[in-house]
């Protein structure tokens, strides 16, 4: 029997493409012509996690002191390929991320001393080598900044470098604090795409791109317009690599003081970067978190005219004296950029004050393409609460006209009574829709619909809620709709599957939950849940 050593290369491919990383390379140590065939793998895949002491002192603080406890040493990474360009070829994934380098706040507002990951200074400095390498690759930006930072193995020019060494990178993942306040990086980005963008440039095979990301979870704000100046270039100039095909940016943040309302003049002057490329490659854009407007997301998506996935998850806050809010018809003017290209959508937003949080409606009927679509009531239909008497415009009027999947999402407020929206209007709107065939004329293709309620609650303390979920779904039987009725909050669902109980009502689709034990906390309702 051979031995695996003997075995064809394609057959050694086969089983070590399935080998855990770690497993691999102590396996690789144990023979050199075993390391000769692991050498590939172990190169294709760069994951590095920067690790410090979790900051828990109070939201907003300055005088954070906090210790990294592990860092990994991309230097040595770097140091290793510029002198083995094959060992460069061989890199397609790198995912960067840091743990524990943010304040566990709910909102984080980054302060100027705000802790970020690093670099040993080691005892035999490779300075010489990657400035040479900079000099080889014509970095315009090698300033004495620059070169101080070499010196000091800084991990804001060690990264750069990094990356524009690996040509054949297909996939990118940095988390926040790699491109927050990097001003290296983003001279670096700026210098690598002048006018003309090839594929030969620095990313130029780049495939799959995600950026921004942060473990904790953490809604973050920066807190100057310098911080916004810089990650506003990292980004703009990371979403238009020549061959990208799919973006998840989260983070982006607000080019607007705190004191101006979204989408007004000023945030139009201090978008000062010009988009002007055709991005025709890309497909997915994934915004999480995002802190632009319906109008600067229209700028973005006017490059993008093969788009078909779109996420757009914009955080909505207070600025000063005034409340921000999502514009619903700058949102469907902005989505008239891929109304021809767009298949699949998803809108959602977090926010977290008690006021209006969305002006007008956003009629999709004008996407022509678009297929499944997820978005809050309040989006497309307006917003309205019992106080009102709202005029609501028609669902069949506001939908595409080849939509297969709908899901009608909440809107995320639990707070006071007085907001709570007017489910009546809702539920007449939604009879409107569905009774006597109407959907049917308005979106032929429609398969499922989904309708997630909010402010469970009240549904349940009014004794309609049953009732009207079981009405609903039998209107919607009889005009043979396939719907589903959700009345429960994502993160009441979370609690109920992390507890494993059974939730009556859910083979239909149907589920519902009792309130118990109600507590604030951060101004949010807060209580245990039974179904």
């Amino acid at each position: 029997m051979a031995s695996f050593i003997d075995l064809p290369q394609e057959l050694k491919d086969s089983i070590l493409v399935d080998i855990k990383h770690k497993d691999l390379s102590a396996l690789s140590l144990t023979c050199k012509r075993l390391r000769a065939s692991a050498i590939p793998f172990l190169y294709a895949d760069i994951r590095m996690i920067w690790k410090a002491e979790i900051c828990l002192h109070a939201p907003y603080s300055r005088g954070t002191e906090c210790r990294g406890t592990y860092s990994p040493r991309l230097d040595l990474l770097l140091r290793s390929i510029i002198e083995s360009p094959p060992l460069a070829a061989m890199i397609k994934n790198v995912a960067l991320q840091a743990e524990g380098f943010f304040d566990q706040g709910v909102v984080l507002r980054i302060e100027n001393d705000t802790f970020s990951p690093g670099l040993p200074i080691p005892k035999e400095s490779h300075a010489g080598a990657f400035m040479a390498f900079a000099e080889q690759i014509g970095y315009a930006g090698n300033n004495e900044t620059f070169k101080a930072a070499v010196g000091n193995n800084s991990l804001h020019a060690i990264l750069p470098l990094f990356l524009t060494a690996c040509p054949n990178l297909n996939r990118l993942h940095l988390g926040l604090s790699f491109v927050l306040k990097n001003q290296i990086f983003a001279n670096f980005l700026s210098c690598a795409y002048p006018n003309n963008i090839t594929a030969r440039s620095p990313f130029g095979q780049l495939k799959s791109l995600e950026v921004g990301t942060v473990p904790e979870d953490l809604q973050v704000q920066p807190f100057s317009q310098l911080d916004y100046k810089l990650l506003d270039a990292v980004y703009v100039h990371l979403l238009h690599m020549p061959t990208l095909e799919r973006a998840h940016l989260a983070n982006v943040p607000s080019p607007i003081p705190f004191n101006y309302n979204r989408g007004s003049s000023q945030e139009e002057r201090l978008y000062s970067l010009p988009i002007s490329t055709q991005t025709s490659t890309l497909r997915s854009l994934e915004l999480i978190q995002t802190g632009i407007s319906e109008t600067v997301l229209g700028k973005v998506l006017a490059t993008t005219p093969k788009l078909t996935s779109l996420t757009y998850d914009p955080i909505i806050n207070p600025r000063g004296d005034r409340f921000g809010f999502m514009d619903g018809e700058e949102l469907a003017a902005a989505l008239a950029h891929v109304k021809n290209s767009l298949t699949d959508l998803k809108i959602s937003y977090t926010g977290n004050f008690d006021e209006i949080e969305t002006f007008h409606h956003c009629s999709l009927r004008h996407m022509s393409t678009l297929k499944t679509l997820e978005v809050p009531m309040t989006v497309l239909l307006g917003w309205f609460n019992w106080q009102r008497k709202p005029k609501l415009p028609s669902i069949a009027d506001s939908l595409p006209c080849r939509l297969e999947k709908l899901v009608l999402g909440e809107d995320y407020w639990w707070i006071e009574d007085i907001l709570h929206w007017n489910e009546q209007e809702i539920m007449k709107a939604l009879e409107e829709f569905v009774d006597h065939g109407r959907w049917r004329q308005a979106t032929p293709q429609l398969v499922e619909m989904s309708v997630l309620l909010a402010n469970e609650e009240d549904a349940l303390r009014d004794g309609d809620h049953y009732a009207r979920a079981e009405e609903f779904k039998n209107l919607c039987e009889v005009n043979g709709l396939r719907c589903a009725d959700f009345r429960l909050h994502p993160r009441l669902r979370q609690l109920l599957v992390a507890d494993q109980k059974y939730v009556p009502g859910v083979e239909m689709g149907i589920k519902s939950a009792r309130f118990m034990g109600e507590t604030k906390v951060n101004g949010r309702r807060e209580g245990k849940y039974v179904p």
